[in-house]
């Protein structure tokens, strides 16, 4: 069954040369009353869409997965990843057996510790089917488990398993044997630790090679935090002496280079609405950004943030979710080391429930970043759950971008921990430079996962000096004079291919279902911003504006073309040879002929002759072939008289009138 999202409102700004629109669609689920928790984007059959999954936190609601149709609209999909009895918190995809595809790890909760409640693992068996793993340590250990995340710790090539513990329990770190099996990692202070973790982030902080991890604690002001020393062990920093300062309730983190300078800056979300932004100084220490240079509002926080080049100008943009009355908030990215925060008409929906995670993906692949939000329950009704969203980003800039994807070799197969390097020059001349990192967890709440796809916003420029990507395994590798407004991939051995097909405008041809053939409406997908259609034969100007457009019936050949905002263009040839009947000779002595022209349309019809008072005189059922088909009716038995010729197929119905003279 198709389940498409429902658009409820769209909502336009114009403020200081910034033009930003987002449309809040409703994910349509199976269950009235879920309470979400994770969101994941990955592309999990295959296909070249990022899909969506969902993990739902009460007992006997099932998880959601959303398979991407590449028309913006997706397919709920129940397969066995999706049926769940226990309550699911986290959701982690990651190629752990490095075979191409994409498998699933589930963290469950146990708010009272139940041991008969595992984790889950699930491999892909590469046709979209996932197999549940029965043995080894990451499904048989019994913990409260609120998050999870795929990370080559060590740099071996395989990706290794994290799993963060609640309620006081020690977190798990089990390393990928590169055999299909993990084998538990039970010395240091990453897992011995125990602490109240409800969530995880694995970055590269200070640029030696290897990752470093950030633990969330709602207990304590500080969190916690671990640095990688290689050879498997961790130093334990203290964040106070690194230059954060103490929050209220710690509920996320997430990680981007929003001033360009090459290090990884983080936002920390606090429950508390102290909401802080940190910049990396590159020396080990962060400081906070002060109010002039970054204001969220001090409204209760949602567990959700997502970075994103949202208006594609070529930093970083940041969006942060409130809960119950407050709005939420979209900081932009000024490019000089602040963020001015536009409160109006942005994302000004209403948002009186509990958001438990966003996080950005390009899910409609017209190179813009869209935004999706599970959802708890609503104030007032805590009981009940409440609709998740996609807010779908309607940019009105032509602003240019890139999406890149890595393929590992020596590294894991999807190149998580690389770095990704771009160098260009803007319209004056000036050397621009930006980088990302490959993670595994975007950070926005309850192991939020944005796609192993990361997406570059370019602004009016239209080349590429290099791209240089910094792999796991220590290999550097450099292309030039690359391609923008596509998507890339990047393999380890130097290799790339451009996926022109992605990003690209599109028209696809909808049919009816009870006529082969027959093409009724067109749809352009990938557009940016509003479609003009033209036509040809036609008027010079355009006939209609929209994303989908019904074709004419009248018979010929027409050239329809879709145009959008950014000038971009596409066209597609339509033959409208409709089912077509003609009788002859007509007057006639009972000798008929009926020409029936499908032109591929019907594979047959039926004929049925009845006289002027509507009685039965005759009837045949005729197997048809594409073009013209002659049939011979024989009605020289008849008296002559008015009859009808009554002419039905799954195209196309007629009744036509007869005149029969008698022999001549």
């Amino acid at each position: 069954m198709k389940y498409l999202l429902s658009l409820f409102l769209s909502l336009c700004l114009s403020a200081s040369g910034f033009g930003q629109s987002f449309q809040r669609l409703q994910l349509d689920n199976y269950s009235a009353y879920l309470e979400s928790l994770s969101a994941s984007w990955a592309d999990i059959n295959g296909d070249g869409h990022l899909d969506l999954f969902i993990t739902n936190a009460t007992a006997f609601q099932n998880n959601e997965c959303y398979i991407n149709d590449g028309k913006g609209g997706f397919n709920n999909l129940r397969n066995a990843i999706t049926q769940m009895t226990d309550p699911t918190y986290g959701a982690c995809f990651g190629d752990y057996d490095n075979d191409g595809d994409l498998d699933l790890y589930l963290a469950k909760g146990r708010p009272e510790v139940d041991t008969t409640i595992q984790n889950e693992l699930f491999y892909n068996n590469g046709t979209g089917a996932f197999i549940k793993v029965k043995t080894g340590a990451p499904v048989e250990d019994a913990f409260n488990s609120y998050a999870c995340a795929w990370v080559d710790y060590n740099q071996d090539g395989w990706l290794d398993l994290f799993v963060a513990n609640a309620d006081n329990q020690p977190n798990q770190l089990y390393r990928n044997d590169g055999n299909g099996s993990f084998i538990p990692i039970t010395e240091g202070t990453i897992v011995s630790d125990t602490e109240h973790n409800i969530g995880c982030s694995w970055v590269d902080y200070d640029k030696d090679g290897d990752p470093d991890l950030m633990l969330i604690n709602p207990e304590d002001p500080f969190n916690s935090f671990y640095e990688n020393l290689g050879a498997g062990s961790f130093q334990k920093k203290d964040l106070s002496q690194m230059g954060f300062l103490a929050a209220a309730e710690n509920r996320g983190a997430s990680w981007a280079d929003f001033d360009n300078d090459g290090w990884l800056d983080v936002v920390l979300v606090d429950g508390g609405g102290l909401d802080r932004l940190y910049r990396n100084l590159g020396d080990g220490s962060f400081a906070p950004l002060s109010e002039t240079a970054f204001d969220p509002s001090p409204n209760l926080s949602g567990y959700g943030s997502a970075w994103g080049d949202f208006d594609n100008d070529g930093d970083q943009d940041l969006i942060l979710m409130h809960q119950f009355e407050f709005q939420n908030e979209y900081h932009q990215n000024k490019g000089d080391g602040t963020f001015i925060r536009l409160t109006e008409n942005v994302l000004n929906y209403d948002n009186d429930f509990v958001t438990s995670s966003i996080v950005a993906a390009d899910f409609d692949e017209d190179g813009r970043l869209d935004l999706a939000q599970t959802n708890r329950f609503r104030e007032l009704y805590q009981n009940y759950g409440w609709p998740n969203y996609i807010y779908r980003n309607a940019i009105s800039n032509c602003h240019n971008f890139l999406a890149v994807s890595l393929r590992g070799e020596q590294s894991n197969s999807r190149g998580i921990g690389s770095r990704v390097h771009l160098y260009y020059k803007n319209e004056e001349g000036q050397n621009r430079y930006q980088m990302q990192e490959m993670q595994s967890l975007s950070g926005g709440g309850y192991t939020a996962q944005g796609p192993d796809r990361l997406h570059f916003g370019l602004g009016s420029n239209s080349t590429l000096d290099s791209i240089v990507v910094n792999w796991p395994s220590g290999i550097s590798k450099t292309w030039e004079d690359v391609s923008v407004n596509t998507h890339l991939f990047l393999f380890e051995d130097g290799d790339f291919l451009d996926d022109s097909a992605l990003h690209q405008l599109e028209i696809t041809a909808e049919r009816r279902t009870d006529c082969p053939g027959d093409i009724h409406q067109l749809e352009v997908s990938s557009a940016r911003g509003s479609v003009k259609w033209y036509v040809d034969p036609g008027p010079p100007n355009h006939i209609s504006v929209g994303s989908v457009l019904f074709v004419t019936d009248e018979p010929g050949e027409y050239n329809y073309t879709a145009v959008d905002a950014c000038g971009r263009s596409t066209s597609v040839l339509i033959q409208n040879n409709k089912f077509e009947s003609r009788i002859f000779p007509n007057p006639s002595n009972g000798e008929l002929f009926l020409n029936l022209a499908t032109h591929g349309l019907a594979e047959s019809a039926s004929v049925r002759v009845s006289d002027a008072q509507g009685r039965f005189v005759w009837e045949q059922e005729y197997e048809l072939e594409s073009g013209y088909n002659i049939l011979e009716l024989d009605l020289t038995a008849n008296r002559p008289g008015v009859y009808f010729v009554e002419i039905k197929s799954a195209c196309y119905s007629s009744i036509e009138k007869v005149l029969l003279i008698g022999a001549q």
